[in-house]
């Protein structure tokens, strides 16, 4: 009698596309915090595991921006009165996916604001959670090229967000302020704002500072940076 053996073929190869759609989107959320990092927003970040090892997942606790904090809240809030509205039940888990889910929306919502230019495609998810959509390309570089400056950006933040034995989870948040500027992100264009005296500033051209004496800038006029 012949014994057939089950192929592990069709169990793995689910197995691995889900692992590899896990690690895109980390890699793709880590290129989001550095664009916003390098463009002048603070993070309050959580670090979930001491494992230093591969890819890390990090939590946006808060905004360190008022204004873009509460617009946040604001839409977490409809979010929640939509869930409750409809009488749905919804985990825990849900719920924290969808608020880190609404904090990535409003935050590329500020970097396209600012001029950059954002492609997306829409995601599958439950139908109870807020869904955010997956970006094609940042200005005219694709994935490929978006995951490759995301894991950098989530490597240095591994290193950045240490993990003391007997921490509890809440220990290992930290605000980050900068990220390493030897990664470099795409053309990025950033929140600054001109400022020189009168007769130097080219209202016509605001963008061209580097031909502008007696310049210098502070967080407004997108200018963009090859970081």
């Amino acid at each position: 009698m012949s014994i057939i053996k089950k192929s592990t073929k069709s169990i793995s190869e689910p197995t691995d596309k889900k692992r590899k759609s896990v690690s895109n989107e980390i890699k793709e959320k880590s290129f989001i915090i550095g664009c916003a990092i390098r463009c002048g927003i603070s993070l309050e970040l959580e670090r979930k595991t001491k494992n230093d090892e591969g890819l890390q997942n990090f939590n946006i606790i808060s905004v360190c921006d008022e204004r873009i904090q509460e617009e946040i809240n604001k839409r977490f809030k409809e979010w929640e009165k939509f869930i409750q509205e409809n009488n749905e039940e919804v985990e825990q888990r849900d719920k924290d996916k969808s608020y880190q889910n609404i904090n990535y929306e409003i935050l590329l919502e500020e970097l396209s604001n600012y001029g950059n230019e954002i492609n997306y495609k829409k995601i599958k998810g439950s139908s109870k959670m807020d869904k955010r959509e997956r970006i094609l390309t940042f200005n005219g570089i694709r994935q490929e090229e978006i995951y490759e400056k995301g894991e950098k950006v989530n490597k240095y933040l591994i290193k950045e967000i240490r993990i003391e034995e007997g921490k509890t989870r809440k220990g290992c948040r930290r605000i980050i302020r900068e990220t390493d500027s030897n990664i470099i992100i795409t053309p990025l264009f950033t929140n600054f704002k001109v400022y020189c005296s009168e007769s130097n500033y080219d209202k016509e051209n605001p963008n061209q500072i580097e031909q502008i004496p007696d310049c210098y800038l502070s967080n407004c006029v997108q200018i963009p940076y090859y970081y």
